[in-house]
């Protein structure tokens, strides 16, 4: 932003809401992977992540493996045909609050100008809700999220291979899962 004119500029900095009701302890997470968010050509990176999640499934011959994407799509019509089949539209507030509370995984990516930047406020909301964050690897990530907290990827390829390993291995995913909501809820928190 100084480089362009302005006088100062401040790092924006999300936080978790504490208002949000948290899951219960032991709740049922029934979906493995989701993704909440907008499709369109300022995402082409995130566009394609979701592409390679269409057509890979978590290991070879498992039809169980479930896929719920909220796509914000101005022009839904322009979705490949088998994203539009896992789209149920976009959710906001306590319906998408209750989607990352029910899901073992979240993908979070942002829009290309912020080239892979943390924080976003996915990175929290996923977190605190108990779900395990994967996100885009970038140089700052770790003033953030620790290895263990969260996981990172730097493309489709290991995203997949990593979705792969912790659906096989849930108490690994439910241990960096709760490890990143610990970190969110402890350092992350909004409340005053």
């Amino acid at each position: 932003a100084t480089a362009h004119g302005a006088a100062a500029a401040d790092y924006a900095f999300p936080g978790f809401d504490p208002g949000r009701v948290l899951p219960p302890e032991n709740a049922e997470r029934k979906v493995d992977v989701a993704f909440c968010g907008a499709w369109g050509p300022e995402y082409s990176r995130r566009n394609a992540l979701l592409e390679a999640l269409r057509y890979t499934p978590a290991s070879n011959g498992d039809h169980n493996f479930s896929r719920v994407l909220c796509l914000n799509a101005l022009n839904p019509e322009e979705l490949p045909p088998g994203l539009a089949a896992l789209n149920r539209g976009a959710v906001w507030g306590k319906r998408m609050s209750a989607l990352l509370a029910g899901s073992r995984m979240v993908i979070n990516a942002v829009a290309d100008y912020a080239k892979g930047q943390p924080p976003n406020l996915r990175h929290m909301e996923a977190t605190g809700m108990g779900a395990l964050l994967f996100t885009e690897d970038h140089p700052s990530l770790r003033a953030f999220w620790q290895e263990d907290e969260v996981a990172a990827f730097a493309s489709a390829e290991e995203m997949l291979e990593k979705i792969r390993y912790y659906r096989e291995n849930d108490p690994a995913r439910q241990a960096v899962a709760e490890r990143g909501q610990a970190r969110c809820l402890r350092d992350f928190s909004l409340a005053v």
